[in-house]
């Protein structure tokens, strides 16, 4: 009997052949004999039409010949080899949890070595490499400098910092409250009790002042594939308001136009302006990592609950802000909200159902006194910083590599440092480009570099996402980068808040304590004293013009300040955040303290990995054949 030692281009051809097998047939994989193969070939081809018979013969029979030919060497049997092999690659996909040994860690460490080297080749002189790259982003930047989507400003400015969900939603019920003017610009706007105090707030507003006016510009599918402001509801604050409250949607282009659905608008900003008697108006802005919902503020109906960043800023660069708002608002892609159709079908469940979605029942409002009460006594112990050096960054609406300016911006930044590169985010898919930057960085000797982002346990992340940065972020382990990823509990002394679920709130279910979950969805960049509070994910989404073929990504934005006291002053939050989270070891398999890294569910069927989403496409569940087909590539490239 002959055996022969498993590598990786052998697993991948196996599971090439295993996978066109499945798609075949439609049935899950089971211990099949060439024979039985052939059997099933022929009953089906009764049943096809000639040209579905030939293409699935082409189908059957090159996958059989790649499963037939690869499966014996992966088991190492060759006169038995077909059961055998199918037993072994389901018991290998039906792995819960790989086993993280001595040799799969020395292994792991190797390949991040390897790729180290081979990328500092590329790289050559990480001085020179660097300059370019702060020569060339400066040139690209010049282009857009002193326009709504790049500017700076010298003069001082009122800025705070928002550390958690509460304290963000007091100081938005308090600019909608003090403001004449309000724009809100979100990529999430969900129907929870969140939303519905937000919207409640604006209406009382414009009920208080007939001069009041607030624009709403909600991205078309950043809730669950649609927009959670239904044109139902929307038309019902419109009338609520005495129209004045305009809606529009950012991109409502159909699923099947791939080439534009991609192209999202993932901005998270408030604006408020307030008129002076005799003077000049009062701009003020709330901009960063938060949505408009639950999760982001920390109601524990939801189960989990985001640790955000925001910053809230009174000067010059929030009406800055507020133009590029305007820019997006009368953008092509940006359509008003179109009136409910009152014929269509189920109009009048939906009108009241929404009519006591739209009502603050004494549970909202105890919420909403809650939210105020207690904002008001941590905004307190939050210390208010004067800064008179500022940049505000946006990419423009368009879905153009030339509309993309925070890209070009945070690797100008992220190539001057010198002392310290400290990231906290919600992903970290590096880019190449990324990569380059922070091997060279490491290279001339920076101290202190660290990447904060969710782990395996964080259930408020989605459950694909750590599964994809496992291999990021044992690079970044391996390359001498500090790599800690958040374990998914609240952190000590955080204060979340309850309401009494009815049948109208999103989420229905109270948690226990004990069962409440956190994740990372701040997008923190600290390169120095220059700290920047964005609304970027570390990947390529939010950092590259082009993803598979599909024009147009995430439209990013956010505020650098260059400010020593503001930067130490993140920094320790940054540090608290840490008690949340565990360092992990140079393989990527461990953490430092000896612990495993969880990379499968315990239950596989409750939640399973799916391949990532292309751009646009709409999130679903893998199950049944889709499952087979992509879990099995993902096994080799856990390792």
């Amino acid at each position: 009997m002959t055996h022969c030692i498993m590598n990786t281009q052998l697993i991948r051809t196996g599971a090439i052949g295993l996978s066109l097998f499945v798609l075949s047939f439609g049935f899950s994989a089971a211990p099949v004999r060439a024979a039985e193969i052939q059997t099933k070939a022929k009953a089906s081809a009764k049943k096809s039409s000639p040209r579905k018979k030939l293409l699935r013969r082409a189908a059957i029979a090159t996958s059989a010949a790649l499963a037939i030919k690869a499966l014996p060497l992966m088991t190492g049997n060759i006169e038995e080899s077909q059961p055998n092999a199918w037993k072994a690659v389901v018991e290998l996909a039906h792995s819960k949890r790989p086993q993280t040994t001595e040799e799969v860690r020395a292994k792991a460490i190797a390949e991040a070595e390897r790729w180290k080297r081979d990328m500092l080749q590329v790289i050559g002189d990480p001085t020179e490499y660097l300059k370019s790259v702060v020569e060339e982003k400066e040139r690209v930047l010049e282009t857009f400098e002193g326009s709504p989507y790049l500017f700076h400003s010298r003069e001082p400015h009122m800025v705070q910092f928002l550390s958690t969900g509460i304290q963000g939603m007091a100081s938005q019920l308090e600019l909608i409250r003090k403001s004449d003017l309000v724009a809100l610009q979100y990529y999430f706007f969900d129907q929870s009790s969140t939303a519905r105090i937000m919207l409640d707030a604006l209406i009382s507003r414009c009920k208080e002042d007939s001069g009041f006016r607030a624009q709403v510009l909600v991205d078309y599918y950043g809730w669950e594939g649609e927009p959670g402001l239904t044109p139902e509801i929307v038309q019902m604050v419109r009338e609520r308001s005495g129209g004045q409250i305009e809606f529009k949607y950012f991109n409502d282009s159909g699923k099947a136009q791939f080439w534009n659905v991609g192209h999202r608008d993932h901005s998270k900003l408030m604006v408020g302006m307030k008129n002076n008697a005799g003077g000049e108006p009062t701009w003020t802005a709330i901009v960063g990592s938060a949505n408009v919902g639950d999760e982001s503020r920390f109601v524990a109906n939801s189960y989990f609950m985001f640790q955000e960043a925001e910053l809230k800023i009174t000067g010059p660069i929030a009406r800055t802000i507020y133009d590029r708002h305007y820019d997006f608002w009368t953008h092509k892609y940006s359509i008003p909200v179109p009136d409910a159709n009152p014929w269509s079908w189920g109009y009048d469940k939906r009108k009241s159902w929404n009519e006591k979605l739209l009502t603050m029942d004494p549970q909202l409002r105890e919420l909403r006194d809650r939210f105020v009460s207690q904002g008001a006594e941590e905004l307190a112990s939050s210390p208010t910083f004067v800064v008179n050096d500022l940049t505000w960054v946006s990419d423009r609406p368009g879905k153009d590599a030339s509309d993309r300016v925070v890209n070009h911006y945070l690797l100008y930044r992220m190539a001057q440092a010198k002392n310290r590169v400290l990231l906290e985010n919600y992903a970290a898919l590096i880019p190449d480009n990324y990569w380059k930057v922070l091997l060279s960085l490491k290279a001339e000797g920076v101290p202190s570099m660290r990447i904060h982002t969710n782990g395996f346990d964080t259930e408020a992340s989605d459950p694909r996402m750590p599964l994809l940065m496992l291999k990021h972020v044992r690079r970044a382990a391996a390359a001498g980068i500090d790599v800690y990823e958040f374990l998914g509990k609240p952190l000590p002394g955080q204060v979340f808040l309850r309401k009494k679920a009815t049948q109208y709130d999103q989420y229905t279910d109270n948690a226990k304590d004990s069962d409440l979950k956190a994740g990372i969805h701040s997008k923190i960049w600290e390169f120095d004293d220059w700290t920047g509070i964005m609304t970027a994910n570390f990947d390529p989404r939010s950092l590259e013009s082009m993803r598979w073929g599909v024009k147009g990504a995430n439209v990013e934005m956010g505020v650098f300040i260059h400010d020593q006291a503001f930067a130490d002053h993140i920094a320790e939050q940054m540090q608290f955040r840490l008690k949340g989270a565990k360092q992990m070891d140079a393989g990527g398999l461990r953490y430092i303290d000896g612990t495993e890294i969880l990379v499968r569910p315990d239950d596989e069927e409750k939640e399973p990995f799916a391949p990532v989403d292309q751009p646009g496409m709409i999130s679903k569940k893998a199950s049944g054949k889709h499952w087979w087909v992509f879990k099995i590539p993902f096994v080799e490239n856990i390792f």
